[in-house]
């Protein structure tokens, strides 16, 4: 993976599932790591990496679907490693239910999640 190296880079969401496999992929990769979480539990699980890497990894706390927040993750990684050159937006989420059965507070959560922080990001 000598393509990543020395490269940076954003994931959205990167403490859960998924979002552990791509943050560990590209700092194995020899890339830096800036990444979003909003789950605290998920953060704590994410120590041993954090550990590994030191400073190639930061995690920030950041709602996706707020322009003001993602808009401070981009200042941060710029200030701290001058440059971005990959974001990777894993944030998403699903509920199971049909959809005659999905209320309107579901709906526009599982929109915000998937959809709308595509585009802030």
């Amino acid at each position: 993976m000598e393509r990543l190296k020395n490269k940076i880079a954003i994931i959205t969401g990167g403490t859960g599932g998924l979002g552990k496999a791509v943050v560990s992929v590209f700092l194995n990769g020899g890339a830096k790591v800036f990444s979003t979480y909003i789950v605290r539990d998920e953060l704590e699980e994410c120590i041993n990496l954090k550990q590994e890497y030191g400073e190639r990894l930061v995690y920030g706390k950041a709602d996706v679907t707020k322009s003001k927040d993602m808009s401070k993750v981009v200042g941060r990684v710029i200030e701290k490693f001058g440059r971005i050159d990959f974001l990777i937006n894993i944030v998403g989420g699903f509920t199971m239910a049909k959809i005659v059965d999905t209320d309107e507070t579901i709906w526009d959560r599982m929109m915000n999640m998937n959809l709308k922080s595509a585009y802030i990001c």
